[in-house]
Parts: C-alpha cells; structure tokens; sequence
C-alpha cells in the first residue's frame, strides 16, 4: 500500500499540544495549529515542547500573523524535528524565498487552500504537498467542501494532496481510493483520553451530530468562519448576530480574539461539522492511539471489500432490482427533469429516470406521464414527489400516477408512511434521509429505500456537507441494522458531488462493508445531468442554460432562512439575492420580513 499520512492538529488557538503529541507516538504527524496565535513566545514554547516529547517528526500550521523574523525562528527548529510547516496561498507568495531555503534544508511545505483556482498553482513556490480544507472543517473555510475540492485537486496537481475536513473511518478510505497522499484529524478527537478539554466541555461535544456548528460570512464572498453556536453560548450568538453587517475581515477578529477552550461559555469554539464523529470514537477507540490504528486497519479493509462486491458495477444488485443496467438513478430536477425525451434518455443510458413533478398540477402531471409511458419503451422509470407539498395537490398528483404504474418513487421530505402507502401498492420507494437519528426512526418504522444527500447538491440542500452526512450514515447501519434480512432489503442512494469515475470510486469503497452485509448500493445524481447531449436534445434545458453550466466555476448557497437553502450558480440573480438580503438585514427587518420577501424573489427563477 501507498504511504497514507495522518496528520493529528491541536484545536486553533489552544496552547496545550497533548493531542498532537499522542498521534507523534501512534505514528502520525503532531501538528500545532498555530492560525489563531498572535504571540510568536507562545508559538515557540509548543514548539519547543513538541521537538522534547513528540516522536518523529512534527509540525506547525502558521497563520496570518507571522512575520519575517518568526519564519527565520523556526529555521532553528528543522534539526529537531520540525520537517512539516503549513502556509495558505498568501503566505506561501510572501514568504517565497524562505520557504525555498527551508525546502533546500530538508523540511516540507504545504500550503493549505479553502477553494480552487486554476490559475494558483503556477503562481506559488514549488511546494511539497496541497492540503485542501473543506467548507466542513472548523474555522475559516470556503464555500467548496472537501469531497469537492480534493476530487480538483487530485485532477490538476501532480504532488500529494492531502484532505482536512469530514474525516472518518470511511471517508478516509475514500481518500485513498482517490489517490490523496493522507488526512487531517482535529475535532473527531476531542474527547479521546489525551484530549486537554475539562469534563464539562467534553460532557457538551458529546451531544453534538454536526449541524450545530454555523459560519459567518458573506456566501458572496465564498469565505467564512465555522464555530459552534448552541444555548449558552452568549459570545458566540453576539458575534453571529454581528456578523451580518461586517466584513470578513471583522468576523475573523473576531472570531480569533475570542477563541476559548478553557471558557467556552465567555468564548467562541471554531469547530466543525466533524465533531459528530468524536463521541462515538472516544467509545470506540478511546485513545488517539486507537484511533489512528484503526483507521489505518481500515483502509485495507475498505479496499479489499470494494474490490470484491463492486457495489456500483454495472449489473450490481441496486441495478438489477431497478431493472436498469448501472447502479444509477437520475436525481428529480423541477422543471429540468419533466420531459419525456429526457426521461427516455435517461432510460436509453442504463439509468433509472426519476420525473420530478414538483408542484405540477394533475393534468400536467397526466400529461407528461402519458408521454413518458409512449417514449421510455418499457424501461423502469419513476417520479419525483414533494412530501411537504400542499396535501391536496399531494394526494391529486398521486391519484394520476397510480394510473400509469411507475415502476418506483422518490418523495423528497417524505415520511415513512408516504413510502409505505406506495410500497404495498407496488411502488417502491426512496426517501431523502437528512440525519443519523431520523434514518434510525425510518427504518423502525418499516422504510428500506433512502437517499443521503449532501450539501454538495445543486437545488434545494441540508446543512451537512456529503463526508459528514455519509459518515454517520454508513456509521448508523453498521452499528443497527444486525438482521441479515433487513441488510438485504435495504437500498441505499449517496448524493451530492458524485459525477465521475474518481467520485464513484470513493463513493464504492466508502460503502464497501455495507455492501458486504447485502445492503444495495447506487448513486443519485442530478447536476451531472446538465452536461449531457440528452437533457437538450429530450427538452429538460435549453442550450444555453447547459452553456451558463459549463461556464460556471463556482455555486452559492442561497438561504431564505434557518433550514431553508438552495445551491445555485452564481449568477446575476444570486447576486441580487444577496443584495437583497444584506440590505433586510441591515435594515433591522425580522427573520419573517425576509424570509418572505427572498421566497417570493426566487419565484419563476429556475
């Protein structure tokens, strides 16, 4: 196997480096984060503290406050251990000349980016590594997520490439899969038995799933900063209900100055989505130790499991229960996916076509299945339903469909007993699942088809970005479902940044001891669809709507309000949006007052 490096990080902002130093002696790479420290004295006495009792090798990740003389400081440092020195993109450019000289010494740099250009490669210092740091990680983060950015990264960079955000057991593996050179480790371990942390703080992560954490920031500006905001956390809420009206540069002060680890209460945490992995991994594997053993052990096993099952090979047990010839399932688009040609497209390429019908009224609904019954030939198809839409159009859109016999369902924000209705009508049927605890609850109550979407989709979203999402979800099962049978009942569709060979990969080796259990794995897929020579030529876009798709290089997320998100290109109108809102914002109007006049901005926008 290739060398896979793990790379343990002290939380930002904390002096104390016992974490760092466990993983040095399980053979992983102590890292003091060093982004939040303005004091070079305190710098240096962790500094000094790691090349005294930290095995190996060791590092530090430098932040925007380090000047010229602090970098000539850590020269001294490169004989005793420190070999690892991170930088982002600014600093790797202003600090050009000593980092080639430190290069030249034997040490290693690596800059740490949040989003991808095209254009930065070439224009920074040669490097000895890139680490990507996804939209979930802690701190300040991009609007890109790991799974995204590495799948760039890994495309365009001929050096290793290692991932920082949403990583566990199993997206670890993925990472492999996918070619990346190793990971970063910060909050899954704050409650392992090395961790600083005093009892009442860890007593507080260990309640934590992930959405509790928040940014602040400007999605217009595609930069932010994650913290935790929950009751009692009076600094935090402060900062938050600030951050609407500063500059990022305001929010990272912030953010910065008030970082406190001791006294959470007076303070701000910066954590990521990741710590819903902490408390089961300090049940689990107690020990950084533990950790790093086990998640090394793993790879192997991911591995050889995903080349034994295959689980998204054509003619996978997912694909051959669809009917179809790959493990593939078209992702419902309103008034994308509502034609024929492209349903029948759809069909023709080996996929399941899912018709999204939205908000349709019954006889668009019965025209619209009528034709696709003519055109699909016989081939599995199935609609997209709305759970959450008005009862009654619900109900009428239903009433049609039953009369054309879809061969399958999918009700996004859907409940069980929706799926069940159709299910002993012979429909069977997905449900968009958005948590560990609901999946747990849906399948007690008898649903077997789900869909876990990450935040990486386009169109409506959840707050969870796909490696936390699908983490705890392949987590939840291994640990639930013990019954043979209900494994072998169970199909499961991963969503969300899935559109090549690469993604797939680290989708089917993530999965691969579900699939060893029997469990039916595929992918929904949606945004891939706009690339196709199909969806023009079946009527679901025009050309020029798939020629604003291939130019655009970055998406937003657009908020009405709490829960409610979309993902978009960024377009003129998602500037207006945000306009919009800074403005209702600034203004003082209530969360009501906006949440309403943006809804009624996005009408007809599509």
């Amino acid at each position: 196997m290739q060398q896979f490096r793990q790379f343990v990080f002290t939380p930002p902002g904390c002096d104390d480096p016992s974490l760092a130093i466990a993983g040095s002696r399980a053979d992983g790479i102590c890292v003091f984060n060093a982004e939040y420290h303005r004091s070079a004295e305190s710098i240096e006495s962790a500094l000094a503290h790691l090349a005294t009792h930290a095995h190996g090798e060791f590092g530090v990740r430098v932040g925007s406050f380090a000047t010229k003389p602090f970098f000539t400081q850590l020269t001294q440092y490169l004989p005793r251990g420190l070999a690892w020195v991170i930088v982002d993109p600014a600093m790797a450019k202003k600090q050009a000349k000593w980092i080639d000289g430190y290069r030249a010494d034997g040490g290693q740099i690596v800059v740490e980016i949040m989003d991808w250009d095209d254009k930065l490669p070439k224009s920074l210092p040669a490097l000895d590594g890139w680490m990507v740091k996804g939209h979930e990680a802690g701190g300040r983060v991009g609007e890109e997520t790991t799974f995204i950015l590495l799948q760039k990264a890994l495309d365009e960079l001929d050096v290793p490439v290692y991932a920082h955000g949403g990583i566990g057991m199993h997206t670890s593996a993925a990472c492999y899969a996918a070619g990346a050179a190793g990971v970063v480790l910060d909050n899954q371990l704050l409650l392992l038995q090395e961790s600083p942390l005093a009892d009442t703080l860890r007593v507080f992560i260990g309640k934590l799933v992930g959405n509790e954490t928040i940014t602040l920031g400007d999605p217009g500006d595609g930069e932010y900063y994650r913290i935790l905001e929950r009751p009692g956390l009076l600094k935090a809420k402060s900062i938050r209900e600030k951050s609407h009206t500063q500059s990022l540069k305001d929010i990272a002060t912030a953010v910065i100055d008030h970082t406190n680890w001791e006294f959470p209460q007076d303070g701000v945490l910066p954590m990521g989505q990741d710590v819903a992995f902490a408390a089961p991994w300090a049940e689990r594997f107690v020990t950084v130790g533990g950790v790093l053993g086990a998640m090394r052990d793993s790879l192997s096993v991911h591995l050889q499991q995903a080349h034994e099952f295959n689980p998204l090979a054509a003619g996978s047990p997912l694909a051959v229960s669809h009917g179809t010839t790959y493990p593939i399932v078209q992702g419902p688009m309103t008034r994308v996916s509502d034609t024929a040609g492209f349903a029948a497209g759809v069909a023709e390429g080996g996929g399941l076509p899912m018709l999204g019908l939205a908000l349709m009224r019954p006889e668009g609904v019965r025209k619209l299945l009528e034709e696709t019954k003519e055109k699909i030939k016989g081939k599995p198809w199935g609609v997209g339903l709305l759970g959450f839409a008005p009862a009654e159009l619900f109900n009428a859109q239903l009433a049609v469909a039953r009369e054309f016999k879809p061969e399958f369902a999918l009700i996004a924000g859907g409940r069980p007993d929706q799926a069940l209705d159709l299910e002993r009508e012979g429909v069977p049927s997905y449900l968009h699942v958005p948590s560990p605890r609901l999946l747990s609850m849906f399948i007690e109550q008898g649903a077997r088809r789900f869909v876990f979407e990450g935040r990486e989709c386009g169109g409506h979203i959840g707050p969870l970005a796909s490696f936390v999402l699908w983490e705890s979800m392949v987590d939840t099962l291994l640990a639930e479902v013990t019954d043979p049978k209900i494994a072998q009942d169970l199909h499961l569709l991963f969503a969300g940044g899935i559109h090549d060979a690469r993604s797939a990969a680290m989708v089917a080796t993530m999965t691969a001891p579900l699939a060893a259990m029997g469990m039916q794995i595929g992918v929904l897929m949606g945004t891939a669809y706009l690339f196709t020579k199909e969806i023009v030529a079946g009527g679901g876009i025009v050309a020029n709507f798939q020629k604003q798709a291939i130019k655009c290089t970055r998406t937003v997320g657009l908020e009405t309000g709490v829960g409610h998100s979309s993902r978009c290109s960024d377009t003129g109108f998602a500037q207006e949006f945000l306009a919009t809102k800074r403005k209702m914002l600034a203004d003082g109007c209530s969360p009501d007052e906006i949440r309403d006049a943006l809804e009624d901005l996005n009408l007809g926008r599509l």
